[in-house]
């Protein structure tokens, strides 16, 4: 930044200190060249400003910005999956305004002998030192199972 002002001052300089004269051809040359170098070191200083300020607003290297294409392609996919668990919910979950409530009673027994036995069993041939059953299975449902259309 100091350079340049430099060279622009020097520039602004030769042009205010020649203007009382007709100035020469050399010295217009010698003022464009200054004034040609100033502009290039400000454009030099204006480009690493710009990366600069790119990498640091995105956040992210120059040349990975998202496109549009980029965020259609994401709004795409969630209104897919929006649509997807909202079809699963209508299909697999049962939707009522009435209450319904399941309960029950399953009533097991198991039991174990140091000894084999075959009582009990349906083939005499078969001994075991272990039995278990469900004699009992009682399932209760308080209210409508009919389904609101509605």
């Amino acid at each position: 930044m100091q350079a340049s002002k430099r060279w622009l001052g020097a520039g602004l300089i030769a042009l205010a200190g020649s203007a009382g004269a007709a100035p020469s051809t050399e010295d217009l040359q010698k003022q464009i060249q200054a004034l040609q170098q100033a502009v290039d070191a400000l454009k030099q200083q204006l480009q690493t400003q710009a990366d600069d300020a790119k990498v640091v607003a995105a956040g992210t290297p120059a040349g990975e910005v998202a496109t549009k294409q980029d965020i259609d392609g994401i709004r795409t996919d969630l209104e897919n999956y929006k649509y997807d668990q909202q079809r699963n919910r209508d299909t697999k979950t049962a939707l009522t305004k009435r209450g319904m409530t399941l309960g029950g009673t399953v009533q097991v027994r198991a039991g174990t002998q140091s000894q084999q036995t075959s009582a009990g069993t349906t083939s005499p041939s078969d001994v075991r030192h272990a039995s278990f059953d469900i004699p009992l299975v009682q399932l209760n449902i308080n209210g409508s199972l009919f389904r609101d259309y509605s």
